[in-house]
């Protein structure tokens, strides 16, 4: 008698990364998930797993909810293991499955149990440690990414403020061209001809060395053209010759022909 064994597949992990002090719900979405079925992050359980079917279907789609333990923080994501006795629930794709553990910007336990930096004051990224920016933080003067990463939370609207911005041996991203950043982001600098140099570097100043600096948004048409008629003072109408795919609220700059 051959009895045959339904394979359960992942294809998405909402959301796909997480603090390291656990407690986030994680919403795994899939094919023939089970309730039976236990779920771990690099060995860590991941409890309180309940199933959604959302048909009748066993083969057809169901959610497998559950709620993330402590952990280390992570450099990069890894992969998210759903198993019972038939075997490991297999991603569609290579991220499908994968899950990142890191520190929140806005949590206590990122800064040694204390309050997130304050203004002006200066903070460094440590060699393993990713952080998550989760809130828009007070202005800040020396932000220092040393061998760690710091990264902007592409569901949320961040404006980022500081003197300096300096990638040093490590990674500084907002948005991935595999996974753009499709909120709002704003990195405001500060400096003025006295604010003191960074040497090779300069000041008011995003700077790498042998790192990795990674800004992405969403991919769309052009958004630039140019005037298909020349743009009279004071009108509230201009023709283009497109494609754009310009959206209400959006700033249009226009810009002159030449230098004069």
């Amino acid at each position: 008698t051959y009895t045959y064994k339904q394979t359960s597949t992942i294809s998405a992990i909402e959301p796909d990364r997480g603090s390291t002090a656990g407690g986030t719900m994680l919403t795994i979405t899939g094919t023939s998930l089970s309730k039976s079925q236990t779920v771990s992050i690099d060995g860590v359980t991941c409890t309180q797993s309940a199933l959604e079917q959302q048909m009748t279907d066993a083969s057809s789609g169901s959610k497998l909810h559950c709620t993330t333990g402590a952990h280390a923080t992570q450099m990069e994501p890894v992969n998210l293991l759903v198993s019972d006795s038939n075997g490991a629930a297999s991603p569609d794709s290579a991220a499908a499955g994968q899950y990142q553990y890191v520190d929140l910007w806005s949590r206590r336990t990122t800064w040694g149990n204390n309050p997130p930096p304050k203004e002006m004051e200066s903070i460094v990224i440590s060699k393993g440690q990713t952080v998550l920016v989760d809130i828009s933080p007070p202005r800040l003067h020396m932000v220092l990414i040393f061998e760690g990463h710091l990264m902007f939370d592409y569901t949320k609207d961040i404006t980022f403020e500081a003197t300096y911005i300096f990638a040093n041996f490590g990674t500084f991203t907002v948005g991935t061209w595999e996974k753009p950043f499709y909120k709002k982001a704003i990195i405001r600098m500060y400096g003025d001809r006295l604010t003191p140099e960074i040497p090779n570097g300069g000041a008011k100043v995003i700077m790498m060395r042998m790192g990795k600096i990674d800004i992405h948004g969403l991919r769309r048409k052009p958004t630039w053209t140019r005037l298909a008629a020349t743009a009279a003072e004071g009108t509230n109408i201009i023709a283009v010759q497109g494609p754009v795919d310009w959206k209400i609220g959006e700033e249009i700059v226009v810009g002159p022909t030449d230098f004069e």
